[in-house]
């Protein structure tokens, strides 16, 4: 008979799971998220790896306290904005040019993205705002009226937003959002070749500093 402390049930390999399902939506606070999510406990931990919008919900929580510290310690820290601002966002358009529409938010000041962040009513005004911007510089393939193939779109483009992220932290809701004006197959193919993604990245960075929207690469 087994003892109980053979069984796997241990809170590290509970982390190890909850890690890598932090990691592929929020790689760069993965360490910090999972590790605030472990101290719920075993039992609600294997509720979350069960559940993946109790995780959702949970991430997200996990978010506000990293946001709230930053705003105590005086240290606002733009990325962890953006993660809980693309988060916010999905649940409002969900498939529906999600980073775009974060990449776009994401260029007002952080005193108004905070508040974005503290005011459902304000977030959604902004979002409907950018999808109607959208819409009209999209002609025939708006947010609005999602086709099968821009739905396939930002299915990819919610990978590719993970992979962005690992390379260009700080801005990768607008050069995910800068990408995504490829075509499908061409999503396809950086999502195959990271050689091919990392030229594209490199690429997006120089047009954002020759538009003066960065001053220099983030570190």
């Amino acid at each position: 008979m087994e003892t109980e402390s053979a069984l796997p049930l241990t809170k590290e390999i509970l982390g190890e799971h909850l890690f890598s399902k932090v990691e592929s939506s929020h790689p760069e606070s993965a360490d910090r998220i999972t590790g605030m999510l472990l101290e719920a406990g075993n039992e609600q931990v294997m509720a979350m790896l069960e559940d993946d919008n109790l995780l959702a919900m949970c991430i997200k929580s996990a978010l506000k306290v990293i946001h709230r510290e930053c705003e105590d310690t005086g240290s606002i820290d733009k990325q962890t904005l953006g993660e809980e601002l693309y988060s916010l966002v999905l649940d409002l358009k969900p498939n529906q040019c999600a980073a775009k529409i974060t990449g776009m938010l994401m260029e007002l000041d952080i005193s108004t993205i905070q508040n974005l962040l503290d005011s459902p009513t304000d977030l959604q005004k902004a979002v409907n705002k950018a999808v109607h911007t959208l819409n009209i510089d999209e002609a025939g393939n708006t947010c609005g009226k999602v086709t099968d193939k821009e739905e396939e779109k930002q299915e990819i483009g919610e990978e590719l937003y993970n992979l962005v992220a690992l390379q260009q932290r700080e801005l990768a809701p607008k050069i995910t959002g800068m990408l995504l004006e490829m075509s499908v197959q061409d999503l396809r193919e950086l999502l195959q070749q990271p050689d091919m993604l990392k030229k594209k990245v490199d690429l997006a960075m120089k047009v954002l500093q020759q538009e003066k929207i960065i001053s220099s690469a983030p570190s």
